[in-house]
Formats: structure tokens, C-alpha cells, sequence
């Protein structure tokens, strides 16, 4: 009953966004506002075991974007804060996988718009696994019919269960500290007899620092997601400015580039603290993106950001909601 109700509500919305955009009123409900929305992306992929959208998706989005939009770069967007005729919008991409560079970016170069990505720095062009997608190789190489885990319960584990298992699997992995988490999910590959390699497969690998070098050569602005996409109020003080200042230093050593921003890992409320902000300042950052969108954020260290995925009706009635603004006034003054 909740997935047919999604599917109507889905329906009803796509079905609006066609009469409003044939009738021309999609534009007049668009109003230009000195705070940029912020568009959150991960993956463009056909993958279909892999979280993402399709780069058909993608260039659908694309389109009402130069439609509607003006879509500017993250530094722009933070020091204009005049109106301008059209709203603006930001795109930013997380983490640093590799169809970034194959299936999005050559999307974006065809509209001519500016991105942001920011990146773990251990994940490129490393061995560096990111955590979530052990758990999908795992349940994706799995021969087993089912599996009962203490303290999740018991899995069927077909192929229509895959992406509810990988969510009940990686909730229960979440709060886990790092350490814990790393042995926890290498003990569930050996109960599910898989053997996962040292290094990802090329569905979960990460860019290269040539790819990199090249797409920002061509306009690509790349930032900070820390060294190894910790929770950073979960770990010590330590370990917190190492993630911050080293992975700052290595995209600026590597890329001869200045890091003006951090994306705070997974960038929910509880993943980001007065500490983690303080810390983030004192690293010489110039603003940094949450993962959620809040109706007010008095910060550019708390940039709120709508999470891009699904279809275009989607992405369309996401936009509508004006109480998704940033406000940008603490940028100019630092």
C-alpha cells in the first residue's frame, strides 16, 4: 500500500509539472532569490545495483535546469548576492567515483555548466573501499538463499530483496565507530562466503588524480569530503583535524589548486557539530555543505542542499519549495 501511494503521489506530480510547464506558469512560480539552491548528486550510472540516476535522467535534469535556471559555479553563487533574472541553482557531487568522470562530466561540458565535486581523498586512485559497497558486493556475490544476523534478523536474499537488505545491513552499520564497522562487515562477508578483493571493482572504484587534473583544467571546481569519510563527531579531536587539514593539503598539492570547501561525510544534523564547524574554520575552509535542507541556515559552514535523485518531477517539485535558501552574507566578510 505505501509504494502504490509513492507511485500515485509520483503520478500526480509529474502529471502537474507537465500542465504548469504547458501553460507557462513554471517559471512564474520560480523566483530569484540572493541564496542559491544547492543540488546534491553521488552517481550518474545504469548501474541498477548501484545508488544513482541514469545519465538519461541526468541530462533530463539538465534541461530544466537551463530551462529555468541559471546554474553557477559554488563561488560565484557565494559571494554575488544581488537578484538576477533567473534563479540560481548549484551543482555539487560527492565522494569522487569513477563515472563521474565518464557518464556525468561529459553532460555537464555539453550545457556548458559549472560543478562541484568534492572528494575522499584515500578513495583516489587508491585501494580504499568505501564501506556501504562491501555491503553490496557482499549481498550481490552472496549464494546463499537467506542468512538470520543477530540483531537485524533474517534476510531472503533475492534479487527483489537486494536494496531492502543493503538498508536494513548498512543501518545497523551506521553508528558503529570506524573500527568496529571495518571488522563487523569483513566478518559478514565470511558468513555470507564471499571474498572481497583488496581493491574495489570498477563499478565501486573512485576517480584518478589524472582525471582530476584534467576535468579541472576545464572548469571543474573539487573540494573536500575528508580522507576517509569518517562520521567527524564520532572520532577524536586528532583524528578530526588530520581528515580536514590533510585531505585540504593533498587535493592542493596534487592539483596545485586552494580547497575553499568541505563536504561534511554523510552531513546530516548529528554528523555535524559546533566543534566539527569551529575545526573546519580553523583548517582554513571558506564554507561547508550539509547533506539535508534546513528552512534557514545563518552559516556557509551549514549549506543546505537538495538531494537530486529520482525523476524529473522529482527534482521539479523539489525546487518549488522556497524555504530551501542559503543565506551567504558571512562569505564576503571573511
Amino acid at each position: 500500500m505505501p509504494k502504490l501511494f509513492e507511485r500515485s503521489k509520483g503520478c500526480l506530480k509529474f502529471f502537474l509539472f507537465r500542465i504548469l510547464s504547458s501553460i507557462g506558469l513554471w517559471r512564474q512560480w520560480i523566483k530569484p532569490c540572493n541564496g542559491p539552491q544547492v543540488l546534491m548528486y553521488h552517481r550518474v550510472t545504469r548501474d541498477e545495483k548501484v545508488p544513482g540516476i541514469t545519465p538519461e535522467t541526468f541530462e533530463k535534469h539538465l534541461q530544466l535546469l537551463n530551462k529555468y535556471y541559471q546554474v553557477v559555479d559554488i563561488d560565484t553563487a557565494l559571494t554575488t548576492g544581488k537578484l538576477e533574472t533567473k534563479a540560481k541553482i548549484v551543482l555539487t557531487f560527492d565522494d569522487g567515483y569513477y563515472d563521474f568522470y565518464t557518464q556525468a562530466w561529459p553532460l555537464l561540458k555539453k550545457y556548458n555548466f559549472p560543478a562541484s565535486i568534492y572528494i575522499t581523498t584515500d578513495f583516489i586512485d587508491g585501494d580504499m573501499w568505501m564501506w556501504p559497497d562491501k555491503v553490496r558486493e557482499i549481498l550481490s556475490k552472496s549464494s546463499l538463499d537467506s542468512i538470520t544476523l543477530a540483531n537485524i534478523g533474517e534476510l531472503a536474499l533475492s534479487a527483489e530483496r537486494y536494496e531492502d537488505n543493503w538498508h536494513r545491513i548498512s543501518d545497523y552499520c551506521l553508528p558503529m565507530l570506524e573500527s568496529e564497522r571495518g571488522g563487523y562487515i569483513d566478518d559478514l562477508a565470511q558468513l555470507f562466503g564471499v571474498e572481497l578483493p583488496k581493491k574495489p571493482p570498477q563499478r565501486f572504484s573512485g576517480l584518478t588524480w589524472t582525471q582530476l587534473q584534467e576535468m579541472q583544467e576545464d572548469g571543474l571546481n573539487i573540494g573536500s569530503h575528508t580522507l576517509s569519510h569518517p562520521i567527524l563527531t564520532r572520532i577524536s579531536q586528532e583524528h578530526l583535524e588530520r581528515e580536514l587539514a590533510q585531505s585540504k593539503q593533498v587535493i592542493e598539492e596534487k592539483l596545485a589548486t586552494t580547497v575553499k570547501g568541505i563536504c561534511y561525510p554523510n552531513g546530516m544534523q548529528a554528523d555535524v557539530s559546533e566543534n566539527v564547524i569551529n575545526t573546519a574554520k580553523k583548517c582554513q575552509y571558506h564554507y561547508g555543505l550539509i547533506a539535508y535542507s534546513q528552512e534557514k541556515s545563518d552559516s556557509v559552514f551549514e549549506i543546505s542542499r537538495i538531494a537530486a535523485s529520482g525523476n524529473i518531477a522529482a527534482l521539479a517539485f523539489s525546487l518549488l519549495d522556497r524555504k530551501i535558501k542559503n543565506n551567504i552574507r558571512e562569505y564576503s566578510e571573511q
